[in-house]
């Protein structure tokens, strides 16, 4: 229904339709144009429920639980958004700062009953984790990818191949299937939690 703005009693994952089956008042279609309409629909409708995984797994970005010290570096790297898009272009001592930052505010809120044993990682540690591509815990947003994605479409269109980034292309795929699979997984067990609640 969202992906196709229609009634909910004429939707649903897969809308069968039959080439015969017509009002009265429209004539029959050839079996070309029926295959022409039904393959642009359902491509139509492919494209609607990827947008919608999308932006479920923007939300799932936003919203997912971290730990107490990585909430709050996500807050502070969301506060910098401008300057900081995606946190693996930081450098690591830039990194550092920003957990610095967080743990010096979580420390002065331990008043308000937050547990003061705020540990940093070290250089090495946010080193390895900038670097390793299953480490996605500080990826709050989608929009550094979806930029990547845009620029990379916008070189194909004119022709420009000499400007993609192949290397870096072939990461950040494997980067957004390490991710989606990460958000099915917790999709799965989410409704599986519901479920076992019910």
């Amino acid at each position: 229904v969202q992906v196709e703005g229609g009634h909910p009693m004429l939707h649903g994952f897969v809308r069968q339709k039959s080439r015969t089956e017509r009002r009265e008042s429209f004539p029959l279609e050839s079996r070309y144009a029926f295959f022409m309409r039904r393959a642009k629909d359902i491509g139509l409708t492919l494209i609607g429920c990827f947008k919608l995984l999308m932006e479920m797994e923007e939300v799932w970005l936003e919203t997912r639980k971290r730990g107490v010290l990585e909430e709050r570096v996500v807050l502070e790297l969301s506060r910098h958004q401008k300057r900081v898009l995606d946190w693996r272009d930081l450098h690591v001592r830039e990194l550092q700062a920003f957990y610095r930052r967080s743990a010096a505010y979580l420390e002065h809120s331990y008043q308000r009953g937050i547990s003061s044993s705020v540990r940093i990682p070290s250089w090495f540690q946010l080193w390895f984790k900038k670097w390793n591509i299953f480490s996605d815990s500080l990826t709050f947003t989608r929009r550094p990818m979806n930029q990547f994605w845009r620029q990379i479409f916008e070189y194909l269109k004119r022709g420009q191949l000499y400007r993609l980034f192949y290397s870096k292309a072939v990461l950040m795929s494997f980067r957004e299937v390490v991710l989606f699979i990460g958000f099915l997984f917790s999709l799965y067990n989410r409704s599986s939690f519901m479920e076992s609640q019910l």
